[in-house]
């Protein structure tokens, strides 16, 4: 009698540790995965200085599809001035200042304009590190090929480098033109 319930005592723990490695290989292939995504398209300087960046981008063609677009501006603008530069793009997603990350922005809420955004940007800024810029070097927007060229024709602007136009948001890496 006692043989047998040794038997099944095994025979139980055998059952559920094969459970145990089941679930535990369930969690492993169907769990969370990490997330990160490939940067391989970069927009911006590369090892090069600021006009030789601007004197390859400028010699470059924008494509007819929608793409994002670093936008250089000639010289560091204050908000006014770098929301009127790229009006004629649709979104404005980030902006660059100085040799800074970008800083995503959101497109204006109802009754202010891209100005008020990038004002309320420096705010966060002062208020996180006790310093408020005043000035804006770059951008990054979205828009079609003809809006990027209308975006490239405005004496401000310094070039345009659009990405490919499959580059989703946060694919694609953006090194400072400062």
């Amino acid at each position: 009698m006692k043989e047998v319930y040794r038997r099944r005592r095994l025979a139980a723990l055998a059952v559920l540790a094969v459970l145990f490695l089941a679930a535990l290989a369930l969690f492993g292939a169907l769990g969370t995965q990490a997330s990160s995504q490939v940067q391989g398209d970069q927009l911006g300087p590369d090892g090069e200085s600021r006009a030789e960046y601007i004197a390859r981008v400028a010699g470059s063609d924008i494509p007819n599809e929608p793409a994002y677009a670093l936008v250089t501006f000639d010289e560091d603008l204050p908000p006014v001035a770098a929301a009127a530069a790229v009006a004629a793009a649709p979104r404005m997603d980030a902006i660059l200042i100085g040799s800074t990350a970008p800083i995503d922005v959101p497109e204006p809420s109802a009754g202010e304009d891209r100005a008020a955004v990038i004002q309320r940007a420096f705010d966060r800024i002062d208020a996180s590190y006790g310093q408020r810029p005043s000035t804006v070097s770059a951008v990054v927007v979205w828009g079609s090929g003809a809006q990027l060229a209308d975006v490239a024709s405005t004496p401000s602007v310094a070039a345009v480098e659009p990405a490919p136009a499959d580059a989703a948001w946060g694919s694609f890496a953006i090194r400072p033109p400062s």
